[in-house]
């Protein structure tokens, strides 16, 4: 505050004019800013809120999607342990089935072996 010591009169009615212009104008201005402040902060919380129910939003249709595809995982996973489970048992039958035709093809064999020593042993003693 400016002291008017050895200030004429006239002079201090005058600085006391302006130092109350300037208080008024000081408040006028900070009650405007503090307004303006105010408006902003509730456009601020307006858009806050506004983006947050959007993103809500967009979160909500993401769930929905992860679970949609979280089911159809479950159903491939489920698949493919049944796919699986059919190969062991293809696997099974057909090494069971490999053996059978190794029986049967010595078995062939065999009998045809036989057959031709028979054939043999027979044409061996018509001769003798």
């Amino acid at each position: 505050m400016t002291k008017l010591y050895n200030i004429p009169m006239e002079q201090k009615n005058e600085n006391s004019i302006l130092e109350e212009n300037i208080k008024g104008f000081n408040k006028s201005l900070s009650e405007d800013f503090k307004k303006h402040n105010q408006s902003l902060l509730e456009d601020f919380k307006r858009h806050t809120s506004v983006l947050a129910e959007e993103f809500k939003g967009e979160v909500k249709i993401v769930a929905e999607q992860y679970t949609n595809l979280s089911g159809k995982v479950d159903l491939l996973i489920d698949d493919m342990d049944q796919v699986k489970s059919d190969i062991v048992d293809i696997k099974t039958e057909i090494k069971f089935i490999n053996k059978k035709l190794d029986s049967k093809v010595d078995k062939e064999v065999t009998d045809g072996h036989e057959k031709r020593i028979f054939k043999l042993e027979k044409a061996k003693l018509a001769i003798n």
